[in-house]
């Protein structure tokens, strides 16, 4: 249907008039409505990896501290046994002093042979004989031999042994001096007897007071 004086459909007059009405314009009418755009997901932001930070130059890194550090000449951890070099000064002095009346006796041998008097046969006589006592004293010497078993210290002297158990705070221990000084020894206190003394003629002092002051830091 159309109408006879614009020659344009009823319908198209009819919207034109309601769009009049209505305040909107032609334009409008014909312009299809925006499709909605769909919301794009926000992006979860990626976790920050810091790189590790290298050490400074000239500053490394300080090490645990042990247990042990701080006492001084303290040992960080000892052996179940310890054998102690025994020392052979003793044996040295005897075996100088065995050079020096062994040259005595011969001097005197000599002398008596050619003055044959009584005072000669007589020193040499006497110079035999200390030279003889030396002998065996220095051949029936033997080192004094120190042993650590755990705690327990083994002392071995003439044939005779002592034991003592550095570990027990009931046996007092003295020391005397320090290691390198020539009165350095070490006291080891005895019920109802004499201390029983350990010197630098037994024992090197520097090793025998890092193995004590393992077990008895406060000496």
């Amino acid at each position: 249907m159309t109408d006879s004086g614009s020659g344009k459909p009823a319908t198209d007059l009819f919207d034109q008039w309601l769009a009049h009405r209505e305040g909107r314009t032609p334009e409008q009418d014909a312009a299809p409505e925006p499709e909605p755009t769909p919301e794009q997901p926000e992006p979860t932001p990626e976790p920050q990896v810091q790189p590790p930070v290298a050490p400074e130059p000239g500053f490394p890194p300080l090490p645990t501290p042990s247990p042990d550090r701080g006492v001084p000449g303290r040992a960080a951890s000892l052996p179940h046994t310890i054998f102690f070099k025994p020392r052979s000064g003793g044996k040295q002095i005897l075996g100088l002093l065995l050079l020096v009346f062994l040259a005595l006796t011969v001097i005197a041998a000599v002398w008596a042979w050619s003055d044959r008097t009584y005072l000669s046969y007589g020193i040499t006589a006497v110079a035999a004989l200390v030279t003889a006592t030396v002998w065996a004293t220095r051949a029936s010497a033997t080192p004094v031999r120190l042993t650590l078993h755990g705690s327990e210290l083994e002392i071995v002297r003439d044939g005779s042994r002592a034991l003592f158990d550095l570990a027990a705070k009931h046996t007092p221990i003295e020391v005397q001096g320090e290691p390198g000084d020539r009165r350095w020894r070490v006291l080891i206190m005895r019920r109802s007897m004499s201390p029983y003394i350990v010197d630098a003629t037994m024992v090197d002092p520097t090793e025998f007071t890092r193995v004590l002051r393992y077990f008895r830091p406060e000496v």
